[in-house]
């Protein structure tokens, strides 16, 4: 998905052992910042209940640019990564 100045790729890890590395660069656009939005719990087989009602709650991290961007993704993973490109 692309709105102005961000691109937004969605991620989802289905292997639930393997974390899985990619990199990522754009063609004819520069990439100026990486964010990424992740749900990764630690046991995949998790489940929230009153106890537990942060499971599932999203991390947020900001990632150096280096072209190209390397990202991992957890296993069982759930991510959006919002570039920032000039």
């Amino acid at each position: 998905t692309r709105r102005g100045d961000a691109v937004c790729l969605h991620v989802l890890n289905t292997n639930y052992t393997r974390s899985v590395k990619t990199e990522i660069q754009i063609d004819d656009a520069e990439i100026q910042g990486c964010r990424v939005y992740e749900i990764a719990p630690d046991d995949p087989r998790a489940c929230v209940d009153r106890d537990r009602r942060d499971t599932f709650d999203p991390t947020e991290r900001e990632v150096g640019v280096n072209l190209p961007v390397s990202l991992t993704f957890p296993p069982a993973s759930v991510s959006v990564v919002e570039l920032r490109v000039g």
